[in-house]
């Protein structure tokens, strides 16, 4: 499963950036990690909330913010 050359070029390899919006495959139906209708994974809503609750205590362990860039003086050569 998600493993068609077609959709998923060298399919083997860890390349997650083949799940960004510009590289989403022209099928919908190509990535379905849970299946879809009303046979899907029984235990999606619990592997979603599990995300949830190992992503949260990083979320508050670490702080975040805008980075402020360093301003460079340019000259013309």
């Amino acid at each position: 499963m998600h493993r068609d050359p077609d959709n998923f070029p060298n399919p083997d390899d860890f390349k997650p950036e083949r799940f960004l919006a510009e590289n989403i495959a022209h099928n919908s139906y190509a990535y379905l990690p849970f299946g879809a209708g009303p046979r899907n994974c029984i235990g999606m809503r619990l592997a979603q909330m599990e995300v949830k609750v190992a992503l949260k205590p990083l979320e508050c362990h670490f702080t975040g913010g805008l980075i402020v860039p360093k301003q460079v003086e340019l000259t013309i050569l």
